[in-house]
């Protein structure tokens, strides 16, 4: 397993796979690269997938302090791209992953080819706030509730539910939950200058839908791909739709500056 060493010493375990352009895969909060699985192993026919783990998760290391925070998962992601040896990517975020996607797009813009934010919001400060009820869940541990608003009924019936945060540390989960709610970027939203795809699931209840339409309006020419009926898990669920449409979203940004991939 390599290892990327963030500006803190702190290791990050990634892997790559398969060959093009690269892609650079970043997870939800306190998910590790397994979140990935499907999805990655569905695109290395098609591009280069990079995958890692945040600091606090899966075979990273697990700093207690400093806090942690979502431009501080940016710098790691950086650092895997300069481990892995590419100088520009394309950039997929799933819920928190899509926070620390925005810091990447504004704070590290020339390492950006194209920019997709899955299943996430612009902060507490200006994006729609999930039901209580459904925080209440992950409080819990509800793992049957979890399941319920992550994927439908009928996804569930062949296919059993699991998180990749369970083996995340119970103080790592507090500190990415800190991260994922402090964020907030939002007067720097305009400055984003990468192509981007903002997607989504049209029944998602964990980062409300409401949430993509505002990031669509808030980055310049940002598109905008809502999946019918898709709830928080859709990449896994919409494993299909979610390969169409990122595959056809890098082919038309291509990574072309000079330099770019290994």
């Amino acid at each position: 397993m390599p290892f990327a060493i963030a500006v803190d010493g702190t290791r990050i375990a990634y892997d790559v796979q398969g060959a093009g352009d690269p892609l650079l895969l970043i997870s939800g909060q306190s998910f590790d690269r397994h979140l990935w699985d499907q999805f990655s192993a569905a695109m290395a026919s098609r591009c280069t997938v990079i995958r890692y783990d945040h600091r606090g998760t899966g075979d990273s290391d697990k700093p207690a302090a400093p806090a942690y925070t979502t431009e501080m998962f940016a710098d790691d992601a950086i650092a895997v791209l300069d481990a892995a040896g590419f100088e520009r990517a394309h950039v997929f975020g799933y819920s928190m992953g899509g926070r620390v996607c925005q810091w990447l797009a504004i704070k590290h813009r020339t390492r950006v080819a194209s920019l997709i934010l899955g299943a996430t919001t612009p902060g507490n400060r200006h994006g729609v706030a999930r039901e209580p009820w459904v925080s209440a869940l992950f409080v819990k541990g509800d793992t049957a509730g979890m399941a319920d608003v992550f994927y439908s009924p009928a996804y569930l019936e062949h296919h059993k539910f699991s998180l990749p945060s369970a083996a995340t540390p119970d103080f790592a989960k507090k500190l990415h939950f800190t991260a994922s709610e402090s964020h907030d970027v939002w007067d720097r939203l305009p400055d984003i200058d990468c192509p981007t795809l903002v997607l989504h699931g049209s029944a998602d209840r964990v980062n409300p839908t409401a949430n993509a339409q505002i990031l669509a309006d808030a980055i310049p020419h940002a598109q905008l791909a809502i999946i019918d009926g898709a709830r928080h898990g859709f990449i896994d669920e919409y494993l299909d739709e979610t390969c169409r449409l990122t595959g056809e979203f890098i082919a038309a940004h291509p990574v072309a500056a000079p330099g770019a991939g290994r």
